[in-house]
């Protein structure tokens, strides 16, 4: 989340003013030798159990997970990862965490969000703004498994929008709780779930301090809570997703999260989570592909040659490799801003989010390529892996919306919340983003801050000058579109996603340059070469794309596309039949 200070805003709130915050991706995060060592044993038991107990063949006939899958994921402790040791969890890093979902999820997608959804979707708000009560009675069966969690915030027609929530919450002052009204949609692990964490707004009768304002709740579903029917869905097959209604459910007052009122926050700060989670598991099935699509090229002949050895085919490879450093740098750098404490890292999550939904797509759509027609088989790993992977694009918010909030974030910058820069930057935009004198005096303000990076390795400061250079362009031309559109700017999204697409590659640059400059650090130059290579072409190919987008601010043909889709609009269909 945000701070008060805007000295402390994340690393990409910080760009958008020319303040490189350098120390916040140098060095780059790693863990301990015994936190690598643990992990490596638990990776080892993990991969053995669930090659063991999963298979996608029966999984896709019997649309559910097998009891013995269930059971051996509690045995296995993958319930307990985060949940600290005074309430029976194992008290891993978020660093930890994510490296085993990573493993988890390149065995089953599916797999790997029945676990997120239970422990971080279901427990992170517990764990952050639960009281004692809350943590000693429900951390516990987290850890366990001995029930199974659900976060229900999505309804019909609402999307991203959440602050426009219609479950009710009245307060009833003679029986110290709250009766709920209402439905949610998209509640994954619903069917088996015995325990919710729902979101409502407040109806209270005698104060209106809290009214209409959001309030997280942990409701049992033996208060009441009725479960529709599982829905079929085209990929995710295992995991369980269903409606949650209440109707008069009485819940009371101590099953509040934080405070009443705090549910936007608490709701906000889960997402931000749950999109670094989608990430990592978009990692996790981006190595597999790797390994499927390389094993395939090695072993094909055709024309009397591996197809490894034809260019066309290691192009592919090669992309599909470097993407994923790519990401695999993004998530562990924004794992490490969490694991460091008090750092705001809102931003970078949704960077994430949004690069992985894009890049696992291009990756998997590649490996798909290279294995040709073996992998259009419907049991093929790859082929249930397309399915599963368009929920990427909008489940913890759109790639759409999240890069509304990428920009909003940096063009807002002030620190108060995503309350502004997400939710009300999109109903209230002046208001949002203020006046536009405000804008252009933080910038001139912050004119005065670092804007050198001096801790990279001196084998990159090429690549970190690229870096410093994008940031300064990135300055002068989003003061250009302020002073010309002024608040305006809000609602120019064609502008908007520019502004959020720069952002995304310089975080892509700079967290990949971190990481090289830590591996020539701890391994020196002779031993760095090919992970220097993979600097040096990230920095050349995302400064090439964004000096495109800088042009692109200037001479465009946005207003073709708007005319193309507004003619769609008017006759709500394709109008450029050969025929017509």
């Amino acid at each position: 989340m945000g701070t008060k200070d805007d000295n402390l805003s994340g690393f990409i709130k910080g760009i958008f003013s020319g303040q490189i915050r350098e120390e916040l991706i140098f060095p780059f995060p790693k863990l301990s030798k015994d936190e690598k060592d643990t992990i490596k044993i638990l990776l080892q038991s993990l991969d053995d159990f669930i090659e063991k107990e999963y298979n996608l063949k029966k999984v896709l006939q019997d649309r559910k997970f097998s009891k013995k899958l269930k059971s051996e994921i509690c045995k296995n402790g993958l319930y307990s990862l985060i949940i600290p040791e005074e309430f029976n969890g194992l008290g891993f890093s978020i660093t930890s965490y994510l490296r085993i979902l990573e493993n988890v999820s390149k065995h089953s997608f599916s797999l790997a969000t029945r676990i997120s959804t239970h422990q971080i979707m279901g427990g992170i708000g517990i764990l952050l703004k639960g009281s004692n009560f809350l943590k000693k009675r429900y951390l516990p069966m987290i850890s366990s498994g001995e029930k199974l969690f659900a976060f229900a915030l999505t309804e019909s027609g609402i999307g991203s929008d959440v602050k426009s929530v219609k479950t009710s919450a009245e307060y009833i002052d003679r029986k110290n709780g709250y009766i709920l009204n209402g439905s949610k949609i998209w509640v994954f692990n619903a069917p088996e779930a015995e325990v919710f964490i729902i979101f409502a707004k407040t109806i209270h009768p005698k104060y209106s301090k809290n009214k209409d304002e959001l309030t997280a709740f942990v409701i049992e579903k033996s208060y009441g809570i009725k479960v529709g029917k599982t829905e079929r869905i085209s990929g995710l097959v295992g995991l369980e997703v269903a409606q949650v209604f209440l109707d008069n459910v009485f819940v009371p007052k101590e099953n509040i999260i934080g405070e009443e009122g705090e549910g936007f926050h608490i709701a906000v700060e889960t997402l931000n989570y749950g999109r670094l989670e989608l990430a990592t598991e978009a990692l996790g099935i981006a190595k597999k592909a790797i390994k499927i699509a390389s094993d395939y090229a090695t072993h094909r002949k055709q024309f009397g040659n591996s197809i490894s050895e034809y260019g066309m085919i290691q192009e592919k490879i090669g992309s599909m490799s470097i993407d994923t450093y790519i990401l695999e740098s993004m998530v562990y750098l924004t794992a490490g801003l969490i694991d460091a404490k008090g750092n705001d890292y809102s931003v970078e999550a949704a960077i994430c989010k949004v690069f992985a939904a894009e890049s696992i797509m291009k990756i998997v759509d590649q490996a798909t390529s290279i294995c040709s027609s073996v992998a259009f088989l419907e049991d093929h790993w790859l082929s249930q892996i397309l399915r599963d992977l368009r929920m990427m694009f909008f489940f913890q918010g759109t790639n759409e919306v999240l890069r509304l909030f990428i920009a909003y974030s940096g063009l807002n910058n002030s620190e108060s919340s995503e309350e502004i820069s997400f939710t009300q930057a999109l109903t209230e935009p002046i208001k949002s983003l203020g006046i536009l004198s405000d804008i252009l005096v933080k910038k001139i303000s912050a004119s005065v801050l670092a804007n050198k990076i001096i801790r990279v390795d001196p084998l990159l400061k090429r690549e970190a000058t690229i870096i410093e250079d994008m940031i300064e362009q990135f300055n002068i031309h989003i003061e250009r579109v302020i002073r010309k559109y002024g608040n305006e700017i809000i609602q120019k999204q064609f502008i908007i996603k520019r502004i959020a697409d720069i952002a995304i590659k310089i975080y892509a640059m700079s967290a990949t340059t971190s990481r090289v400059s830590d591996f020539i650090l701890e391994n020196g130059k002779e031993n760095s070469i090919k992970e220097i290579e993979i600097a040096i072409y990230v920095a050349d190919k995302y400064h090439k794309e964004i000096l495109g987008i800088f042009d692109s601010f200037e001479t465009n043909k946005d207003e073709y596309l708007k005319d193309a889709a507004k003619k769609i609009y008017k006759y709500q269909k394709y109008k450029y039949d050969i025929i017509d």
